[in-house]
Order: structure tokens, then C-alpha cells, then sequence
């Protein structure tokens, strides 16, 4: 609850997975705020079963939750077992991090005279947390710092993940009603 994390079902995160298009090349996908990794398993399962799969899937799962990361690691390498099956070369990443402040100094520092090489996605596919920004938090000045100005941590999640996907890039996201508003 302290960090706004709201976990998804299997039902749920096999139907999110289903809703991008077919891949006929590399993926790469990212999930902020991964969890235990049901959404990175559910899209690397929808990629394994469809009939034109990709030749590589790497995934790119940030959580910051000491006791979700241990299962987050193990649901990837579960992924990495099934994957030597499929002909897929995988790639599971996990990132013990807090992805809001690493994505906004990654792209804070694109443009700088020092620039570091920022990783793109071709995938997106996120349930993020749900929890208001303070005016005076390191969230609201990770966020400014890259030029988005929000209150609300789900939208920073968001505008991130936009900004890191590759032009033609596809997201799948589970947002609050008030976020068409």
C-alpha cells in the first residue's frame, strides 16, 4: 500500500498480453513496476503461443519491493527455461530499482553533453502504481526533471514508458477511470 502497488490477476494480464499486434522480429519489453513478474510471464507466454513468433523477447522489469523482486527474478528465470523450448532466444533483466528515478535520469541525460545511450522498447506492458505526488517529492523532481508534470504516479509511469518506447512502439496498460478525464 505504501507504494501504490495494486497486483494484477493471471486472467487479467493474459488478456493485456493478447492485445498487441503480431511480432515477426526482436522484442523488447518493458514492465515498470514489475512485481512479481505476472505480466512479463503473460506477454512471453502470448509471444511463445502465437503462430509467428519473434526470434528474441528481452525483457526489462523494474521493482523496487525487496520480497516482489525475489519472485520477480524467478518468474524470469522460469521464462528463460521455457524459452530454450521455443527457439526464442530470451533475455530477462531485472531491475532492483525504482524506475522512476532511473528512466527520468536515463532520459535526463540524453540530451546533455555527456549522453548516455538510453535503452528503447518496442513493447510496453504495465499496471502501475496508484498513489498521489507531492509537491515537495523526489518523484515530482525525477519527473520534472524530464519535463513531465504530473501529481499522480501512475501518469509519471506513463509519460516514462511513452517516452521510452521506439516510434512504432506498442503499450498495454491498466489505467483508472479518471485518467480519460
Amino acid at each position: 500500500a505504501d507504494l501504490g502497488q495494486f497486483m494484477t490477476s493471471s486472467v487479467i494480464a493474459r488478456f493485456m498480453a493478447s492485445l498487441f499486434s503480431d511480432t515477426q522480429n526482436d522484442v523488447t519489453l518493458l514492465d515498470p513496476g514489475a512485481g512479481v513478474g505476472s505480466l512479463s510471464a503473460a506477454f512471453f507466454e502470448e509471444m511463445c503461443g502465437r503462430s509467428v513468433r519473434p526470434a528474441s523477447i528481452a525483457i526489462h522489469a523494474w521493482e523496487l519491493d525487496d520480497v516482489l523482486f525475489k519472485y520477480l527474478s524467478g518468474t524470469l528465470s522460469e521464462c528463460a527455461k521455457v524459452a530454450s523450448g521455443t527457439g526464442i532466444h530470451f533475455d530477462g533483466q531485472g531491475h532492483h530499482a525504482d524506475f522512476v528515478e532511473e528512466a527520468s535520469m536515463l532520459l535526463g541525460d540524453e540530451n546533455s553533453l555527456f549522453p548516455r545511450t538510453v535503452q528503447r522498447f518496442t513493447h510496453c506492458i504495465m499496471n502501475p502504481p496508484y498513489r498521489k505526488i507531492q509537491s515537495a517529492s523526489k518523484y515530482r523532481a525525477w519527473l520534472s526533471r524530464v519535463g513531465i508534470e504530473t501529481t499522480n504516479l501512475y501518469s509519471g509511469f506513463l509519460a516514462l514508458a511513452v517516452l521510452l518506447l521506439n516510434p512504432q512502439g506498442e503499450l498495454v496498460a491498466i489505467v483508472p477511470r479518471s485518467f480519460c478525464n
